[in-house]
């Protein structure tokens, strides 16, 4: 017996950092294989020697100080795949857009190709030698110090060049490479010899000149037939168990070119058969016929696979090629197909190619013949294309494929399909890439603003200097991490500053005034905040003596009543309690520095007695989904002098 295989169709506080919450890790997890160029979650493997710290954050609270964080630092180790792998090009943090290698190679990432001669980590080597294991044949990143700002790790997955890709810039697999591999290797396949193979020369031919490669990630245990079964349909061609060998044949029945190679099918019939070859049983028909009514067809085909690239970028997105017959949906006939997943494609315009194939043969496969035939066409097997000629169902050398054989006491049970010569290939065209609707959470934040950097009043000795910092950035701008230096050199991060400031610079000057509990009824304040993309809104005529609407002039904290617009980000403020925390209500030049004293200002705490000491900051930002931070590495850095006030 001999056939197809039939593939279509188908509120309380926890201690810092207990039950940390990020990359799973997960033992006796199935060791993931990639072929050609795929995206896959990594699994933990190690997270090691924890340090904690805490840091401050700007923009949650409205105090003075703001709320207290933790952040952790760890050598972690993130298992990928089976090896040896080519490389690991990208990767994606949590829902970062997409960071080339580079970045993360910046950041103390490293790749372990997991080659058979695989040396352990030096990091274990040195420091948990009990836990040092090489991992041979296993590639994973590493990293001796990791930082974590949130306290806990990110969910980390990585764009990887595995095994057997064509090259060449094609960064696929060719099915037949992949056919031959999971079957013959004796690490990952069955460990079958390569005579379990019939001549696979015309898939090989196939798949190369109609461009249908593909990059599967096989990351979930499941029955080997369903992946031998999505790797069939994708190639558009059907396995054949004949004579003790595996054979597979494509469905194409036209001359294709592509690649440099040309694709010529086998459309001769073996056989004209007719009444003198059917065996019959009593009365019954010597060929019966069962025909799918034109009404059961589907009319609409989906598969679904990864786009690869969007706008040139690594996205990995779903996407969904469709083909549809416009004459019976415009007769308002809708029979859409279950939608087909085959995520082991990484292009739209295959996707769209195989799913009109697939409608062609929805369409125009709709008969399905069976007839007995005697032991002299044992030579005879599925794929193979004869004729019929029967008269009472009007067959004159009708062509059909023969899909199963069976074997029966005096020869064979046959079951074929109709062939309508053309309708199995198909015009392949550029096909466009949806965008989708939405958000790209990985767009660049830009680089924060010079920020404003000034002293809180300390009106008693007891109170810690505190160094202020506003801050804000362009349209797609959501917060930034704060990194400071006593040296120029070495960076810590000591806090997070998650809203805009409202910042800026007076318009024109600021005359001197009596100090609190005088109330300035008679100058405005004329600033200028467009740059920050903040607002500024009037309080209460209480709010003077009570500082609710604080604000910070060139040394001066000053309030005020009215916040009136005069122009984009330009505000008149009137009513002004001048000289607030006892600072002096002096006179203040066109241009000096505006800041609106909320929720907004990250307060830093150092200790008193550091008058002249300079200070280097660098705002990485990240955009308005809490994403795409920048590297550390790339930003401006802005310098202060402390001033101590209690000093």
């Amino acid at each position: 017996m001999s056939g197809l295989i039939s593939f279509f169709g188908g509120n309380s506080s926890a201690p810092a950092f207990a039950g940390l919450k990020g990359q799973t890790s997960v033992y006796g997890l199935p060791i993931p294989i990639v072929y050609g160029r795929a995206r896959i979650a990594a699994n933990l493997i190690h997270l090691l020697d924890q340090a904690q710290s805490t840091v401050q954050s700007g923009g949650k609270a409205a105090s003075k100080s703001g709320a207290t964080q933790y952040a952790l630092r760890a050598a972690v180790a993130l298992a990928l795949c089976e090896g040896p792998i080519a490389g690991v090009i990208s990767g994606w943090a949590d829902k970062s857009g997409v960071r080339d290698m580079s970045r993360f190679t910046a950041e103390g990432w490293s790749v372990a190709l997991g080659t058979s001669t695989q040396a352990a980590w030096s990091y274990l080597t040195a420091h948990h030698v009990s836990e040092a294991v090489p991992y041979q044949l296993l590639a994973y990143l590493r990293n001796e110090g990791l930082d974590m700002p949130s306290g806990s790790l990110a969910n980390y997955t990585w764009e990887v060049d595995g095994l057997l890709a064509i090259g060449g810039g094609n960064f696929d697999a060719h099915p037949k490479d992949i056919l031959v591999d999971l079957v013959t290797d004796v690490n990952h396949g069955l460990a079958l010899p390569a005579t379990f193979f019939g001549d696979l020369s015309a898939y090989q031919t196939y798949c190369t000149a109609a461009g249908l490669f593909v990059s599967p990630a096989y990351t979930a245990q499941r029955p080997g037939i369903e992946h031998f079964r999505e790797l069939f349909q994708a190639s558009y061609s059907a396995p054949v168990w004949s004579d003790g060998k595996l054979k597979v044949i494509p469905y194409c029945d036209t001359p294709l070119t592509g690649n440099a190679v040309t694709y010529t099918p086998n459309t001769t019939p073996l056989y004209d058969l007719n009444d003198d070859h059917f065996l019959r049983e009593g009365d019954e028909e010597p060929v019966r016929v069962t025909r799918k009514r034109a009404a059961e067809a589907f009319n609409q085909i989906f598969v679904e696979g990864e786009e690869r690239y969007i706008n040139g970028a690594s996205a990995y997105a779903p996407t969904v090629g469709e083909a549809k017959d416009q004459a019976s949906l415009e007769l308002g006939i809708f029979r859409p197909a279950p939608k087909i997943s085959l995520p082991l494609i990484k292009s739209v315009t295959i996707l769209r190619l195989l799913a009109q194939y697939l409608l062609q043969r929805e369409l125009n496969v709709r008969c399905e013949y069976r007839f007995r035939l005697g032991w002299k066409f044992s030579l005879l097997e599925p794929m193979d294309l004869v004729t019929l000629t029967e008269a009472s169902f009007g067959l004159t050398l009708t062509p059909v494929r023969i899909t199963e054989m069976h074997e029966i006491d005096d020869g064979w049970d046959v079951v074929a399909e109709d062939w309508p010569f053309g309708t199995a290939s198909a015009t392949a065209y550029t096909t466009q890439v949806g965008s989708g609707s939405a958000p790209f959470q990985g767009i660049a934040p830009g680089n924060t603003n010079t920020p404003a950097i000034f002293e809180s009043p300390g009106p008693l000795p007891t109170d810690p200097l505190e160094v202020c910092i506003a801050a804000a950035g362009g349209v797609n701008w959501g917060g930034c991490d704060v990194h400071v230096s006593t040296d120029g050199t070495t960076y810590h991060k000591v806090g997070t500053i998650t809203k805009r400031a409202a910042y800026g610079t007076l318009t024109a000057s600021l005359a001197s005034a009596p100090a609190l509990p005088a109330v300035d009824s008679t100058h405005t304040l004329a600033v200028n905040i467009a740059a920050s993309g903040a607002a500024l809104a009037s309080g209460a005529s209480t709010d003077v003596a009570a500082l609710l609407t604080l604000c910070y002039v060139d040394g001066e904290f000053l309030s005020f009543a009215t916040a009136s617009l005069t122009g984009t980000g330009l505000y008149s403020l009137t009513t002004l309690g001048r000289g607030a925390y006892a600072t002096q209500p002096r006179a203040h030049s066109s241009g000096s520095t505006f800041v609106r004293c909320d929720d907004a200002v990250l307060h830093l705490p150092f200790p008193q007695g550091v008058n002249g000491q300079q200070l280097w900051f660098k705002l990485p930002a990240f955009n308005i989904y809490g994403r795409a931070l920048e590297d550390i590495s790339t930003v401006p850095v802005f310098t202060h002098t402390i001033v101590d006030v209690t000093a």
